[in-house]
């Protein structure tokens, strides 16, 4: 009797049903029109997953980048790697492929020996094997257990083909569906069916066969030859061949025993592999493929040994697998576990794939390990990044690396040279065959250009290291290989391994064996617009788990450089390995302090923008380009963190901008120049008009394009960057976000704020702008200008932590992203549910009220504050059913499109001075430093020697002393202006000489500068000089006033200043100086505080 898979009568699927009963009438008469018939049937499920999932809408692309069929497949498992869970089972994405592989051949009409009925009805189990998870997964329908189809003489059926044309019509219409895909699938129906995918894999066990499928398709990927039925050594006698790479199967060893797989380049034998069945544990199972390379015998007629002679094992690489893809989360049980055998004190570590031939081949053309690593030992550091933090931090980073450390984190300063001591390390890495090809990873297309240009500039032996190397910018196409230094922006690094467009196969896990990640921070995502390349990435939560991703993906160590370390950062590379501080860099003369900012006040600014109910408003709607007269149904009150996002406060921005016009000054080139961060690109321009409108009323005379904006809409902004840095014009820029980050332009001495942000790493970033010393402006300060009291909120903001928690997690990341049923343990669940309502709360309060209303009829709910207050003690089960309600919620828009256009006029009311970290008055400032020294003086090392012997302290000791003070807030600038305001009297006091006055109680201070020359007149006094010896004494001078103290003695000030140990050291000065160097230093000590 004849048997179908396929009877199925079920309206939703009938179509499908229909055509696969059709597809195995054909598989005994003939199967090559059943082969073509399967494909057919196997791409419009396909299509249907895609329109049931809404595939291209979840990860934020377009059919059109996905025309074929094999792009579709690859995507399913791309899709996987993006949400870090099996979603869609390896072995149903294998199946897909084989019915498309075969299905092609068929229904192209080429001869072929597969044109089979045993190849027929193997492909029919194939197809049966989706159809049964399809059903289960997408429908309420009971699939029935595979029967195989009996053979039925169809020659009389005149009708058949007419019925199987008319099928293809109609499963081309059901191929037909929304290429847009702009909504995102519901988040319930998600949930379902990701809970049915998951009961599905634990309930369908894969077969030693179909695991081993999944593991060939994943080694074909690589670029191995795979095919555990065709290239099999113990079935088919297979043998590596010269000029093919090779994975052969079933390896036949000495003692009998098989390695599942053999790897050969060519005839060299260079990797075995352990497969274990799908849901088994992977690590502990390198023990047995460590066995097989030490069973593997020279056989030179057949193939070649790697390794030297009397290595352990005669394998360099083990790798072993269940065929499970990788999961962060679920190391052991998923991904590739392998081995470097060569240094015994390697471990092992899980990949995401498996290495290429390529990969394997670079890996062996390395120095041997312990000799690389005494050449690294060995190096000698470059003229470029020879600051002794910068020798520091490049020691540091090799002695890790030497460790074997994968993952390093290196703090440093903002405009301390990171990317000249990243070069350097790249150098050394590069030059000691450490590292074959390296990885510079940056935030934005700017700073990778900003980095080849410097590769080009800086020169070891007169050639640039890019032409040394050879460095290949990323940004479109293969990558070059024969390069060793690739740069590429994160985000294109994300979209080429993850989001399936232009999927790179070049990018292997070996391609890399060094990662470096400039500017590794990246937490401010409440206070960005959004960036270029940014749009694939739902939020911060997503871009962290992506950037992670690209790290892990390489079999690389990755080293992080940042100025500030977000708490992600450290959860990725570990803790700083060495840091160098922004207040270490001052101190060593290398980086400028701020004044002390001036924080503006005015009568808004204030008080607030208020409206009352009733009252007439002009609201702007930035969607619509459209003005209207609305009356407000509540009183509305806007601060000033709200200004021009919420309320466009035009006249606060006039008030601003011609307060700015009494303190800079465009038209004196050596004032430096200004950079300005407003709160949208609109108030960039905005404020634009408001500054050339300003300094026309204070009839200042400014060109035009002394003051332009530059944000990441502006045309050609790498050339406005470029002219910002290097032209006399722009020296005003307006900004938003895009020059917060790795822009140098050395020149700036003003930073204004007319936004606020909720992130202490933007802020230092922001900052970080200014703190480059310039010698051609003079530049030994710059100054903050505080319109949005940002200074006073940073203040209570610590380095690792935002302002509000949790601020990376919008409705968006819990709908999609998130499951309240996962959560197991009942205190991870609370704080879930905690933060899931607060950001529906925060939701709530941004929507207008017509939107609010919308949802309470949807929701069925009286009020959204008895909703949320009912949330507060949901259990799991009970949240769950809500997602849909909140689902809606995160469907409607933010009324921040809206803009209320305020008339209210503003006035300037005060400049104040925020003085210390607590922004105290500064008659409380000084009064408090007092009490702080005089408290602390036995405590704080080195204040008893100022105090009693100040001759005695050393450079090293008035350091520490000036670091601790920073760190309660009290610095010689804050105190000099402080002295200002109280006394009425400008001092150039050091302070060493705050210091004696406040341990003495006495309100005398002696300028540091009058203090300097009345120790070196004793100096220039004691003999008569040369004109040589007079500019060595004018260089000690000069020291002085920039250090306050030289040392104890002449051997610690000449051996240990670098302006002085870099030229000779003590030796070479005392010869210049007739042996009276030590003289000369106890004339100073003994004279300088005198």
């Amino acid at each position: 009797m004849y048997a179908n898979n396929f009877e199925y009568n079920n309206e939703a699927i009938k179509d499908f049903a229909d055509f696969g009963k059709k597809a195995e009438k054909y598989i005994y008469q003939s199967p090559q029109d059943a082969l073509a018939a399967f494909r057919t049937l196997g791409e419009a499920l396909l299509n249907d997953i895609y329109e049931k999932d809404r595939i291209f809408a979840e990860i934020r692309v377009t059919a059109s980048e996905y025309s074929t069929q094999d792009k579709k497949i690859k995507l399913l498992s791309t899709y996987n790697r993006k949400i870090g869970e099996v979603y869609y089972p390896e072995n149903i994405i294998n199946s897909f492929r084989t019915i498309k592989n075969t299905g092609n051949v068929a229904a192209h009409n080429i001869k072929s020996e597969i044109f089979t009925v045993e190849k027929a009805l193997e492909i029919d189990k194939v197809m049966y094997k989706i159809w049964a998870w399809y059903l289960e997964i997408y429908t309420s329908v009971e699939c029935y257990p595979y029967v195989e189809p009996k053979n039925k003489d169809i020659s009389n059926d005149e009708g058949l083909q007419d019925e199987v044309d008319e099928l293809k019509k109609k499963i081309e219409e059901l191929q037909k569906f929304n290429e847009h895909q702009e909504e995102k699938l519901d988040s319930s129906k998600k949930q379902e069916r990701q809970s049915r995918s998951r009961k599905y894999q634990q309930t369908h066990d894969l077969s030693e066969e179909e695991t081993r499928e999944i593991i060939d398709q994943q080694l074909r990927d690589a670029g191995w030859e795979a095919d555990t039925k065709k290239f099999n050594n113990y079935e088919n006698k297979t043998l590596p061949k010269k000029g093919k790479r090779m994975a052969i199967a079933e390896w036949v060893l000495s003692n009998g025993k098989r390695a599942d797989y053999a790897l050969f380049d060519g005839l060299n034998l260079v990797g075995v592999v352990e497969a274990k069945e799908w849901g088994k544990d992977i690590p502990g199972d390198l023990a047995q493929a460590k066995e097989y390379a030490k069973l593997i015998t020279k056989n030179s007629d057949v193939y070649n040994l790697v390794v030297e002679d009397d290595a352990t094992y005669k394998v360099p690489f083990i790798y072993s697998t269940n065929g499970r893809p990788y999961i962060r989360q679920y190391k052991s049980k998923s991904g590739i576990w392998y081995l470097d055998t060569r240094n015994p004190n390697n471990h092992a570590k899980s990949l995401q794939a498996w290495h290429s031939p390529d990969d394997l081949k670079l890996k062996l053309s390395a120095k041997p390990e312990k000799e690389a690593n005494e050449i690294l030992k060995n190096e000698s550091m470059l003229s470029f990044a020879n600051r002794y933090y910068q020798v520091e931090a490049i020691k540091a980073v090799e002695n890790a690396v030497i460790d074997g450390k994968r993952r390093i984190l290196l703090q440093m300063a903002t405009g301390t040279g990171k990317t000249r001591t990243a070069i350097a390390l790249m150098y050394h890495l590069l030059k000691a065959k450490k590292a074959r090809r390296i990885l510079y990873l940056v935030d934005r297309n700017s700073l990778g250009r900003q980095t080849e240009d410097t590769l080009k500039n800086l020169k070891v032996d007169a050639t640039s290291i890019a032409d040394i190397y050879g460095v290949k910018a990323l940004s479109s196409g293969k990558i070059d290989k024969d390069t060793k230094i690739h740069i590429a922006t994160v985000q294109s690094m994300i979209s080429r391994l993850f989001s399936g467009i232009n999927n790179d196969e070049s990018f292997t896990v070996g391609t890399y064996d060094f990662i470096i990640v400039d500017e590794a921070h990246r937490g401010y995502a409440l206070d960005r617009d959004m960036r270029e390349g940014d749009e694939r990435i739902y939020d911060e939560q997503d871009y962290v788990s992506q950037y992670r991703r690209v790290i892990d993906f390489f079999d690389a160590t990755a080293i992080a450089m940042t100025a500030t370390p977000a708490k992600h950062t450290v959860e990725i590379f570990g803790s700083p390995i060495y840091s160098y501080s922004y207040r270490q860099a001052v101190l060593d003369g290398w980086l400028i302090d701020h004044d002390t900012p001036y924080v503006f006040k005015t009568e808004l600014s204030e008080n607030g923008i208020n409206f009352k109910i009733d009252e007439d408003v002009t609201v702007y709607d930035s969607e619509k380009n459209t003005i209207s007269t609305e009356t407000l149904d509540e009183d509305m009150n806007f601060d000033v963190s709200q200004f021009n996002r919420r309320v466009l406060a035009s006249d606060f921005n006039r008030v601003i901008a011609e307060k700015l016009t009494e303190y800079i000054d465009p038209t004196d080139e050596m004032a430096g120049k200004t950079l300005i961060f407003a709160v949208t690109d609109k108030h960039a321009d905005d404020f634009v008009i408001a500054l050339k409108d300003a300094y026309e009323k204070a009839d200042i005379p400014v060109p035009d394009d002394a003051i332009q904006k530059i944000t990441g809409q502006t045309y050609e902004y790498g050339q406005a960057i470029k002219n910002f840095k290097n032209e006399v014009y722009p020296n005003i820029v307006v900004t938003v976000d895009l020059l917060t980050t790795g822009i140098d332009v050395p020149e700036i001495t003003n930073i204004v704020f007319l936004r606020q942000v909720r992130s202490r790493i933007l802020y230092e970033q922001m900052i970080g702008r200014a703190t480059r010393p310039c010698e051609k402006i003079q530049k030994d300060h710059f100054n903050i200008y505080d319109a949005v009291g940002i200074y006073d909120k940073m203040k209570s903001v610590s380095n690792m932590n935002m302002v509000v928690k949790n601020p990376n997690h919008n409705l968006d990341y819990y709908v999609n992203k998130t499951n309240p049923l996962d959560y197991e343990d009942e205190s991870d669940y609370k704080t879930y549910r905690d933060d899931l309502l607060a950001t529906v709360q925060r939701k709530i309060k941004r929507i207008p009220e017509d939107k609010l209303a919308e949802f309470c009829n949807f929701a069925k709910i009286k009020s959204t504050d008895e909703w949320t207050q009912s949330i507060k003690n949901m259990s799991k089960e009970r949240l769950s059913q809500e997602m849909p309600k909140i689902e809606k919620l995160a469907s409607f828009k933010y009324n921040d499109a809206k803009m209320i256009i305020s008339d209210k006029e503003d006035k300037f009311k005060d400049v104040d001075r925020s003085y210390g970290d607590s922004g105290k008055k500064p008659e409380d400032y000084l009064e408090s430093f007092n009490q702080y020294i005089q408290s602390n003086q036995n405590e704080l090392l080195g204040l008893e020697i100022i105090k009693t012997r100040p001759q005695d302290l050393s450079l090293s000791e008035l350091k520490e002393i000036v670091l601790t003070l920073s760190q309660y807030g009290y610095n010689e600038r804050d105190l000099q202006n402080a002295w200002k305001k109280v006394k009425g009297e400008q001092t150039a006091a050091s302070i060493i000489s705050f210091i004696r006055q406040a341990m003495m109680t006495t309100d005398r201070l002696e300028d540091h500068e009058a203090m300097v020359n009345r120790a070196m007149n004793k100096v220039y006094g004691m003999t008569e000089w040369t004109v040589m010896q007079k500019k060595w004494l004018d260089k000690i001078a000069k020291q002085l006033k920039q250090n306050e103290v030289l040392g104890r003695d002449a051997q610690q000030a000449f051996d240990t200043i670098p302006a002085f140990k870099n030229n000779g050291g003590y030796n070479r000065v005392n010869k210049l100086l007739d042996g009276k160097a030590d003289e000369i230093i106890k004339i100073i000590n003994k004279n300088l505080y005198a």
